[in-house]
């Protein structure tokens, strides 16, 4: 095994006692994770919410993606620090209203997007068959307190 090789595998195992200690996966479903599962997860939260609530098709998604392959694809990149609705919130507002908040008025309405998905979901814990189109109220119901706080005169 070259240092190249030991390297990734303590960072690969630092991620799975970390996921398992702090965030309380499975050892299975770190591994996984650490294992290519990750990109796959991430797919799969941008597909079902950006189809959900602005009904973005397959391939719109799979095109926005794009932008993110390479850090997807580098399993110790950063990406995977943050979660995957924290990609797409920012897809969700319309750009009339994003273009006329000052940027802590940006990052205030960004972090109730990510309340508003989030509720009492734990990191990472979307199942495969989550209802996306439940979402779709709450993010409806902040955007519009945005609208009325912020309007366009």
């Amino acid at each position: 095994m070259t240092p190249s090789d030991e390297a990734k595998e303590r960072c690969r195992n630092a991620f799975i006692k970390g996921a398992c200690d702090h965030l309380g996966w499975s050892v299975k479903e770190a591994e996984e994770f650490a294992d290519g599962g990750g990109k796959q997860y991430y797919l799969d939260v941008w597909r079902g919410l950006l189809t959900a609530i602005l009904n973005w098709s397959t391939e719109e998604v799979l095109q926005w993606s794009e932008k993110w392959m390479d850090e997807l694809n580098d399993s110790e990149n950063g990406i995977y620090c943050d979660d995957p609705q924290e990609y797409v919130i920012v897809e969700f507002v319309p750009k009339q209203l994003w273009n006329r908040l000052a940027p802590f008025d940006k990052i205030d309405l960004c972090r109730d997007l990510v309340t508003a998905l989030d509720g009492d979901i734990a990191f990472f814990r979307f199942s495969q068959d989550t209802d996306w189109s439940r979402y779709r109220e709450p993010i409806n119901k902040v955007l519009m307190e945005y609208e009325l706080r912020f309007p366009n005169f």
